[in-house]
């Protein structure tokens, strides 16, 4: 840990929390331990701080965080990491990053029901995302759990992706594990137990885009079968036309598995946008993860370089 830390002489590392730092309140909490709202006691500004109980030593998920985001230092869309806190004798670590005041989750279930984001505000944050997870993937890092509550953003709309504890580097050809992405965002592959790799988080990608414009998730289901057919529901059944690479009825998960419902795309209908942005999506959106858009092919797409309305909704309500 501290090798990790060393090499990195512009990340400070401390041990001593209280005569730096004074917690305010609780922002969030989870497996990982809780966030708080810090004020640094020496420049009196405020900041995030993730504290994690030390217990039998760093765990994986948190160094594996510390080592993305020390990669991947100075980017402006990834979240930054100011400082870590070493204090395993008081029975904590402290990962100090900057605040930013909302999540894409929050900033989208705020919008009155009947409101949706203009077409500018849609297309600039997703620039910003797939920004940042182009700037992952060009070194080396695959993020493994992309979603709307990862996805921060400040008042004057700047995005940062955050929460890199699924994050790791990417060796082609490495069989990885298959506990990663919330449901919502899993890739096909993934949920049909093949091997994945960046595509993955492109896929996820794909969902986020989606639901910025409609502030409804894509794809809900509640179980790995359910997740996968409401995918097929949407994007049509798969074949092995369409899928070159999997078979889906030699799946050794879901023996028998057959899915009668609409093979018709739907995609459209669900989405109701802009035909460029739905043209981008769609091309994220593949079964085949080698037929996915890369994250620099996106940035490349018609879609970024068009101007659009900074009032006139992206998504039009049936």
């Amino acid at each position: 840990m501290q090798r990790l830390l060393y090499a990195y002489r512009k990340i400070p590392t401390t041990h001593e929390m209280s005569n730096n730092y004074t917690l305010l309140e609780v922002l969030g909490s989870g497996s990982y331990g809780e966030v708080f709202l810090a004020e640094n006691g020496r420049d009196h500004c405020h900041v995030a701080v993730k504290r994690i109980p030390s217990g039998k030593g760093l765990e994986t998920s948190t160094l594996r965080e510390i080592g993305a985001l020390l990669k991947l230092k100075d980017q402006k869309n990834i979240i930054a990491l100011k400082e870590v806190i070493l204090e395993p004798t008081k029975g904590y670590y402290y990962l100090v990053l900057e605040l930013m005041p909302l999540t894409l989750k929050t900033y989208l279930s705020d919008f009155p029901s009947c409101c949706y984001p203009a077409e500018q505000t849609v297309q600039n944050f997703a620039r910003q995302i797939i920004t940042g997870v182009d700037f992952c993937h060009t070194n080396g890092i695959i993020h493994r759990d992309l979603k709307p509550a990862n996805i921060l953003i400040s008042r004057d709309g700047e995005v940062k992706i955050a929460d890199f504890g699924l994050a790791r580097r990417y060796d082609q050809g490495k069989t990885l594990s298959p506990e990663v992405f919330t449901l919502w965002y899993r890739a096909p592959e993934i949920l049909l137990g093949a091997n994945y790799g960046r595509q993955a988080d492109l896929w996820a990608v794909g969902c986020i885009f989606a639901e910025i414009a409609t502030k409804r998730v894509l794809f809900a289901g509640d179980s790995q079968i359910s997740q996968l057919r409401e995918i097929f529901r949407v994007l049509g059944n798969p074949t092995e036309a369409t899928w070159r690479n999997f078979i889906l009825r030699s799946n050794s998960l879901f023996p028998g598995i057959t899915f009668n419902g609409n093979s018709k795309k739907l995609l459209a209908k669900e989405l109701c946008v802009n035909f460029l942005y739905y043209d981008l999506i769609d091309d994220i959106l593949k079964c085949d993860p080698h037929l996915r858009l890369t994250a620099s092919g996106c940035l490349d797409h018609d879609f970024f370089s068009c101007e659009f309305s900074t009032d006139r909704p992206m998504h039009v309500s049936g």
